[in-house]
C-alpha cells in the first residue's frame, strides 16, 4: 500500500535538514544583461550540499509536477519562489550588457525547502483527514448508506459465487469428529460452511454426486452409546471409578465414593480415602490400594 502524503513531505522534510553545510547553500535567480535567454536559478554552497539539494527538490517535485515536462529542479525553485515568506527580491540595477544581473536569492534554501515540506505536510494530513471523514459509513448521508447496501446486497446474490463441495466438508468434519462422513449432519455442514463467510462472502454448496445416505438418528444414538470394552489393566484409577458406577447406574443403583469407601473399610467415614486412591495422592498406602480395588472388583452394591 502507498505511504500517505503526509507521511512523504514529513520524512523528505528531516532529508532536507540533514544535508550537509546545508545553512551555507542558498539559490540564486540571475538574467543576462540586454538577451532574450530565460532568468535561470543558480545553486551556490558546497559541492556535496549542492549535490544533495538537488537530489531531494527533484524527487520533492515529482509530487507537484503538472503533466508538461519540465526541469524538476527549476520548478521546486520557481514553487518555492512563489512563497513570499521565504523569498528575497533584489533590485539590482541593469549592469553591462552581456554580465549576470541578481534578481532574486533564496538563502539556507535547504531549510526553506523543509519549512515548505512541513506546510506541504500539514496541508496532506487535513486533506487525509477530510477524505478519511467522507469514506466513513457513519458519515454517508442515508441515501448514500442505503445504495452501497443495495449494491452490496447485490453483489452477494447476482455475482460469482464460491463452489464449496458438500463431500469436502462431510471428509473434513468426519476427519475432525471421529466419525464417518455419512454420520456429518446437515447442520454440521452448514455451520462448518459459515466459518468461510468472512472469507467468502458468497458460497455456494455443491452437492455431491454421490451423496452418502444420512445415518438414522437411531443408529447415530446407538453408535454414540457404543462402548469400548477396556481390560481393567489398561484403565486408570479414575477411569475403573467410573466404570463401576456406569454399571450401577444401569443396574438402578447410584454407587458414591462414600459408599466405595465405607465398603473398602468400615473406619471410613468420609470419601477422603477414595479421592486419595484417585489421584495417586502419596498418602493412599498399598493397603488402601487393596482394598478399594476389592471393592471394584467384587462389586458388592451390584449383588442382590
Amino acid at each position: 500500500m502507498a505511504s500517505p502524503q503526509s507521511e512523504f513531505w514529513r520524512n523528505i522534510a528531516d532529508e532536507f535538514r540533514s544535508i550537509p553545510k546545508s545553512w551555507w547553500l542558498s539559490a540564486d535567480r540571475i538574467r543576462i544583461s540586454g538577451s532574450d535567454t530565460p532568468e535561470r536559478w543558480r545553486l551556490t554552497g558546497n559541492a556535496a550540499s549542492i549535490g544533495a539539494f538537488d537530489a531531494l527538490a527533484r524527487r520533492a517535485a515529482t509530487k507537484i509536477a503538472t503533466s508538461e515536462p519540465s526541469d524538476l529542479l527549476i520548478l521546486w525553485l520557481d514553487t518555492l519562489r512563489q512563497d513570499s515568506s521565504v523569498i528575497r527580491t533584489i533590485n539590482q540595477p541593469t549592469g553591462e550588457t552581456g554580465k549576470p544581473i541578481l534578481v532574486a536569492t533564496i538563502n539556507k534554501v535547504g531549510e526553506v525547502s523543509a519549512r515548505y515540506c512541513k506546510k506541504l505536510e500539514a496541508d496532506a494530513i487535513q486533506a487525509e483527514f477530510e477524505e478519511q471523514q467522507r469514506n466513513d459509513p457513519k458519515n454517508w448521508p442515508p441515501i448514500l448508506a442505503q445504495f452501497e447496501a443495495f449494491k452490496k446486497l447485490k453483489q452477494l446474490t447476482s455475482g460469482p459465487h464460491e463452489q464449496v463441495p458438500e463431500a469436502l466438508v462431510r471428509i473434513t468434519l468426519a476427519q475432525q469428529l471421529s466419525i464417518r462422513p455419512e454420520e456429518v449432519t446437515a447442520k454440521q455442514i452448514n455451520l462448518s460452511v459459515a466459518d468461510l463467510l468472512p472469507y467468502y462472502p458468497a458460497i455456494t454448496l455443491a452437492p455431491s454426486a454421490n451423496q452418502p445416505k444420512q445415518a438414522s438418528a437411531r443408529m447415530r444414538k446407538k453408535r454414540k452409546s457404543r462402548k469400548i470394552k477396556r481390560s481393567p489393566k489398561d484403565m486408570t484409577r479414575s477411569e475403573l471409578l467410573l466404570a463401576y458406577k456406569r454399571e450401577g447406574r444401569e443396574a438402578g443403583v447410584k454407587i458414591t465414593d462414600l459408599m466405595i469407601a465405607k465398603a473398602a473399610s468400615q473406619s471410613w467415614n468420609d470419601r477422603t480415602p477414595i479421592s486419595r486412591w484417585k489421584r495417586n495422592d502419596p498418602r493412599c498406602t498399598a493397603a488402601d490400594d487393596f482394598k478399594i480395588r476389592r471393592v471394584l472388583k467384587t462389586k458388592p452394591h451390584l449383588k442382590k
